[in-house]
């Protein structure tokens, strides 16, 4: 901001409009870490209020999935698969987005580009099964006590971005 507030005049067109949108990247970051933290204080304080709906649920997966497979950097690289080609269930649907998102934002992220990441929606008479299995860069064993930690993240990460609650968000909102 300041770089653009001093040096205004002497930056090109584009040069602005590249500033401009890294300001807006930085501040879309930041909201989605408040977010998250907002989420993860209501759900260890059992303070978020569950809003359950009754709706198909493979419809639901599918959509989620369908959207990470549109973006540029997860071409079709997830794969859906359902026992069911509709299933009517109860349950909260902002909560259920922000599992999913978290969990194929993980796989794949940790995942090489080539790889697939597999998807797979289940249900018995007493159960609704989700499974998603990447082929990823894995927790290592000694860390996975500490997994679901605000903040943790794993020693062989890299310099793979991220804040580390994604998986800490997860743990209470599939328990609530």
């Amino acid at each position: 901001v300041e770089t653009l507030r001093i040096y205004h005049n002497r930056l090109s067109e584009e040069q602005r409009h590249q500033r401009l949108m890294k300001i807006v990247n930085q501040v879309r970051h930041m909201e989605r870490i408040t977010e998250d933290m907002l989420l993860l204080t209501n759900l260890q304080g059992k303070q978020h209020v569950f809003n359950p709906e009754v709706t198909d649920l493979v419809k639901f997966c599918c959509e989620i999935v369908s959207e990470f497979n549109l973006q540029d950097e997860h071409q079709d690289r997830v794969d859906c698969q359902s026992n069911n080609e509709m299933l009517m269930y109860s349950f909260d649907q902002k909560l259920m987005r922000q599992i999913l998102n978290n969990i194929l934002h993980n796989a794949l992220k940790y995942s090489d580009n080539d790889s697939t990441v597999e998807f797979r929606l289940n249900n018995t008479a007493d159960a609704v099964i989700i499974t998603v299995r990447d082929h990823g860069i894995g927790i290592p064993e000694a860390e996975i006590d500490r997994l679901f930690a605000p903040f943790y993240r794993a020693s062989n990460v890299g310099v793979k971005p991220g804040t580390g609650l994604g998986l800490s968000i997860v743990k209470p909102a599939v328990e609530n």
